[in-house]
């Protein structure tokens, strides 16, 4: 008797492993062919370009500092030309060694920069001779100071929220002179409050409320992502396409069997791309100099410059860097950051890759629609008021910038909307998000 139901047992396990043996050879996983043999050879973006340093370091703000008055430019695209103009001025000379000394002259222009920039970049950045020296230490800050004591000699400080000490350099000429203190005078600049907005942090925001130009843009999908594939993947003929739910508009999956790279569907109408490679487990800590340039040698291996991305944060300590896009010299934000180039390294390769497919192709209306943005005062005003509320100290920037809206479900259009943005806790909020979170709780 035993031995029957030992023969009918050994029977049944014969005949589940035949059935599974020709399921699995009849199995076809959901995955696709990718294109042929000849798309291996594209490594670029075709809507994309390459870029330098001193194309994606850009600086957030320009004060004028005229004793205890302080302005800046009434517009923001004047910033951009103004930035371009300060790259060429002649240095005369840059001293060998960082100062303790950080003292700033009176009347001065100041341009600060979003991130720490290492100082060594200053002769790709600015008209710098090169030198054999390689500093260090990093700047965030560069100070045009005018000399009380001759109108030729412009005083410039290289210095740092994070660092102590400064590196200084001249310009000598009366041209640069008389430039700096004409902008300093310039009756059409934007008065300027500054506020201690907690121990660390002060800012210079305007007093009055300002118009700044919102805009109806149009955009346009980048399709061809095999150049990315191509670079992202160690052996591209590997890589297979899964669409869940059979709906590509949505999502789609590439995979090489270990490596990911993610497409979904963002701002309702866009797309935006995710890869990841778990391989890369190590994290040893990059130089800061190092982190920047190999994001932009591994951006420019792709022409994966499709728009105006300038250096938004650079993160040494996880080896983290990330470049914003900008639209008329003001920066994009929207809520999940898809306006964003994102990079994470380790093991001296890209672990994980986060970008836009979509780039901006053309300005939708025949003119800009002004908008009216309230005052930096107020802004300032409302944290203080609800200080029990939003903790100050947790604040570290406030700035104006475009804040992403999408128009409709069918378009492929959207609207830039100037407003203010708050960076709290190390994420940037619109203004909207603390309005919003008091009409919740019905404080306000």
């Amino acid at each position: 008797m035993i031995e029957n139901i030992k023969s009918v047992i050994l029977f049944i396990l014969v005949a589940s492993s035949l059935l599974l043996t020709l399921a699995l050879w009849n199995y076809q996983p959901a995955y696709e062919e990718l294109g042929e043999p000849t798309y291996l050879d594209e490594t670029r973006l075709q809507e994309g370009e390459t870029r330098q340093i001193d194309d994606v370091i850009y600086p957030k703000q320009i004060y004028f500092h005229n004793l205890h008055e302080h302005s800046q430019l009434p517009d923001y695209q004047g910033m951009e030309q103004l930035f371009k103009t300060i790259k060429e001025w002649p240095f005369t000379e840059v001293e060998p060694f960082v100062s303790d000394d950080v003292s700033i002259w009176s009347r001065n222009m100041e341009v600060v920069f979003p991130e720490e920039i290492p100082l060594a970049y200053i002769v790709q950045l600015l008209n710098v001779n090169e030198t054999e020296n390689l500093w260090n230490q990093t700047f965030n800050k560069v100070y045009y100071q005018l000399s009380q004591n001759n109108n030729e000699t412009v005083r410039v400080t290289f210095a740092s929220d994070e660092y102590d000490g400064s590196l200084n350099a001249e310009i000598q000429s009366t041209s640069v002179y008389n430039e700096i203190e004409q902008l300093i005078n310039h009756e059409n600049n934007v008065a300027l409050g500054s506020y201690d907005i907690n121990e660390e942090t002060t800012l210079y925001l305007p007093v009055e409320r300002l118009n700044v130009p919102g805009y109806t843009i149009l955009t346009e999908e980048i399709y061809d992502i095999q150049p990315l594939i191509n670079n992202l993947f160690s052996n591209p003929t590997m890589v297979r396409r899964q669409v869940p739910n059979g709906n590509s508009n949505e999502e789609s999956y590439y995979t090489d069997g270990s490596r990911a790279l993610t497409i979904k569907r963002v701002l309702q109408n866009e797309k935006a791309m995710e890869f990841v490679n778990p391989f890369s487990t190590n994290a040893p800590k990059m130089t800061r100099y190092d982190l920047i340039n190999r994001s932009i040698a591994f951006t420019n291996d792709h022409s994966g410059w499709t728009d105006t991305f300038y250096l938004d944060s650079v993160n040494d300590h996880s080896n983290k860097i990330a470049y914003r896009m900008y639209y008329d010299g003001l920066p994009l934000f929207d809520t999940e950051g898809h306006t964003m180039i994102r990079q994470t390294w380790r093991d001296n390769r890209i672990y994980q890759f986060e970008r836009p497919l979509f780039w901006t192709s053309t300005n939708f209306q025949s003119q800009e629609q002004m908008e009216s943005v309230r005052s930096g005062l107020s802004v300032y005003q409302f944290f203080q008021q609800y200080s029990d509320q939003f903790h100050l100290k947790s604040i570290t920037d406030m700035r104006i910038g475009y804040e992403v809206k999408t128009i409709s479900d069918t378009s492929n259009a959207m609207y830039l909307k100037p407003s203010w943005h708050i960076k709290y806790n190390g994420t940037w909020e619109p203004m909207s998000f603390f309005e919003n979170y008091l009409h919740a709780r019905g404080d306000e």
